[in-house]
């Protein structure tokens, strides 16, 4: 009887503590994924930063927010505000995902050593708000490695940071955005050879009276580049031109070919030279007589 006693009771020690184990591995499963889920900037409010440092392979990128838009810190030139507002989405929606390492022995592997890619956040009073090391990325460029600050701690997580600061160029490639019905006229120029264009019921025309290609017109005013960079000390010759006849003002691009590629520049920023992806020109004079006089 007793020694059956003593098997009951060994049998309700085992039993408890096999669901102690058990609770102990869900809960620390449990706080894994909470960990894991956790947000790194909790209290991230992106209208707090006023100033973004990048180093980034090949290049430095300093950013200052002027008023609404964002713009290069150095030569002032305008920034591309969607890539600033993607690259600080990717803060506010940072997680942790899985510790990885401690050891700063380990940084070369995960590419967090002096190949890391850094991103610094500064507030309106040029304040440290975060410095933040995005190393090597996943197979899909969906994860990366990273670490944070003064801390040698290195986490794995699901994030867009890799693709989002893999840019060819942080300038606004938007060259400009106008209303058509804010044009009057549009005068463009390839080489000697001039056309003027004009609308007439939402139809534009040629000073010939040949209609023109709405596509193209679109193009025009709503002019995007493949490229932008910092105008370097060059000679380029100039080879066209497009002017918008807004009324009160006008709007001038400058145009340069060398080889089969087009360069442009506003009048308004020369300090900024625009890589077109395509001649805008060739659908207004190619294969077309515009020597006749203009109306």
């Amino acid at each position: 009887m007793k020694k059956n006693i003593v098997y009951f009771i060994l049998l309700i020690a085992v039993a408890a503590f096999w669901f102690g184990l058990k609770t102990r591995e869900q809960n620390k499963g449990r706080q894994a994924r909470v960990n894991r889920s956790r947000l790194v900037f909790e209290h991230f409010q992106k209208e707090d930063i006023a100033f973004i440092e990048m180093e980034l392979p090949g290049e430095r990128v300093h950013l200052e927010l002027k008023g609404h838009d964002w713009r290069f810190q150095d030569n002032h030139l305008p920034a591309n505000n969607h890539y600033v507002d993607m690259l600080l989405k990717c803060f506010e929606t940072l997680t942790y995902g899985d510790y990885v390492s401690s050891s700063v022995e380990d940084h070369y592997r995960y590419r967090l050593d002096s190949k890391s890619r850094l991103v610094v956040l500064r507030d309106r009073n040029e304040r440290e708000i975060t410095r933040l090391y995005i190393g090597k990325p996943g197979e899909n460029y969906r994860t990366a490695f990273f670490r944070q600050g003064d801390s040698a701690d290195v986490y794995h997580t699901v994030t867009d940071f890799f693709i989002t600061t893999n840019r060819p160029t942080w300038y606004d490639r938007q060259i400009w955005n106008v209303p058509e019905s804010a044009v009057q006229f549009i005068v463009l120029k390839d080489g000697s050879r001039e056309i003027r264009l004009s609308s007439t019921d939402s139809k534009w025309m040629d000073h010939l009276g040949r209609p023109c290609d709405a596509k193209a017109i679109h193009q025009i005013l709503n002019l995007q580049a493949g490229d932008a960079y910092e105008t370097r000390q060059q000679e380029l010759k100039q080879t066209g031109s497009v002017v918008l006849d807004l009324g009160v003002n006008k709007m001038t691009l400058h145009l340069y070919r060398e080889g089969q590629t087009t360069k442009a520049q506003r009048e308004s920023t020369p300090d900024l030279t625009y890589v077109l992806s395509e001649n805008i020109l060739a659908p207004f004079f190619d294969g077309k007589n515009t020597d006749q006089e203009n109306h």
